[in-house]
């Protein structure tokens, strides 16, 4: 008997097995892929989960911190300058009152009632 004989009826088998031994190699290679990726998603997520605890803290911190500001009265005064304090303030102005004068009878920066005046002049010009 002759070789070829033998190999011949063998050699598709070889070659499926060949086959199936590379298919499940890429199989397998490709699982442990996923599962690192996976294990990298997860630790990621950890990381996120945590900087997200960390902010939520500082937040609040930082929302005791003006509380206790606001009750102390360590904050500055919001600016007083709403419709009635801005009639008042471009009346007084009108008379011929002082800027000075003005911000100091009506409990406002003087700086506000600076920008107020300039810009109603700027609205009376146009």
């Amino acid at each position: 008997m002759t070789w070829t004989l033998i190999i011949a009826p063998l050699a598709p088998y070889a070659l499926m097995a060949a086959g199936l031994i590379v298919l499940l190699y890429l199989f397998w290679t490709i699982k442990m892929e996923t599962v690192t990726v996976r294990r990298r998603a997860c630790t990621r997520d950890d990381a996120i989960e945590g900087d997200g605890l960390r902010l939520r803290v500082q937040i609040k911190e930082l929302e005791d911190y003006m509380m206790q500001a606001e009750r102390n009265g360590i904050l500055a005064p919001r600016s007083g300058l709403n419709l009635t304090s801005r009639a008042k303030a471009l009346r007084m102005h009108r008379r011929g009152e002082a800027v000075a004068s003005i911000a100091a009878a009506l409990c406002l920066p003087r700086n506000e009632v600076d920008l107020l005046i300039k810009v109603h002049r700027l609205l009376v010009e146009s």
